[in-house]
């Protein structure tokens, strides 16, 4: 598995990403329940969000993040980094398997 992370940016007005956030927390949902999904959350001020994920590739990680409700209806674009972590706290043991 490889990290990334996902910067999305709103392109819309808020008003518009307000109507689809319901379905877009859907898709989250799926993708935490699936582990892509390491960590998320809205950026302040609210201009979009960033997602941790973890994928075989950029390729499937692209695949996933293009059923996004705000990816389908131009809400959001997404940046797509991935990175290798060289250090972690200790309380956070879990990321001692990407280094």
């Amino acid at each position: 598995m490889k990290l990334f992370v996902v910067v999305l940016r709103y392109i819309q007005n808020l008003e518009i990403v307000d109507q689809l956030r319901h379905e877009h927390l859907d898709f989250m949902h799926e993708c935490y329940n699936n582990n892509y999904f390491l960590l998320s959350g809205p950026m302040e001020p609210r201009l979009g969000g960033v997602i941790l994920a973890q994928a075989e590739s950029r390729s499937e990680l692209l695949d996933i993040l293009h059923q996004d409700p705000f990816y389908k209806q131009e809400i959001a674009e997404f940046s797509v980094y991935e990175f290798s972590p060289s250090r972690h706290h200790s309380d956070l043991t879990f990321f001692s398997r990407y280094l």
